[in-house]
């Protein structure tokens, strides 16, 4: 017990050590390189009424490797904004992101928000 409350509060006092490693670049370091989203358009009367979820979000996934430059097999995880899919948007977020050109073990993760004002951040 004494040993695991003293890794726990290694974590939290300032270190110098961890200063120093500030600005230092690492393969390990996590990146944004973009983030893109779709058009708005109204619910279930819209532009993209008849358009399934999977390749909207594959043409921005396609477009963000494009304006990025990213090679898609670099990339280890993905992570999808939606709004009230049926499943959570997990499978359709998966089939657009093989659609799109990543490789099978880019992981997915999706964010469902609830309400559309939540992806205009």
């Amino acid at each position: 017990m004494a040993s695991r409350l003293q890794q726990v509060s290694s974590h939290l006092a300032p270190s110098d050590q961890i200063a120093n490693k500030v600005g230092v670049k690492s393969p390990e370091d996590i990146v944004i390189v973009g983030a893109l989203r779709t058009a708005i358009t109204r619910a279930r009367k819209g532009g993209f009424k008849d358009t399934l979820p999977e390749e909207m979000l594959a043409g921005v996934l396609k477009g963000l490797i494009e304006q990025t430059k990213v090679d898609p097999a670099v990339v280890n995880d993905i992570v999808v904004g939606n709004v009230l899919p049926p499943g959570g948007g997990a499978t359709n977020a998966r089939m657009a992101t093989l659609y799109a050109g990543f490789p099978e073990n880019s992981a997915v993760n999706t964010v469902n928000r609830q309400c559309s004002s939540g992806l205009q951040a």
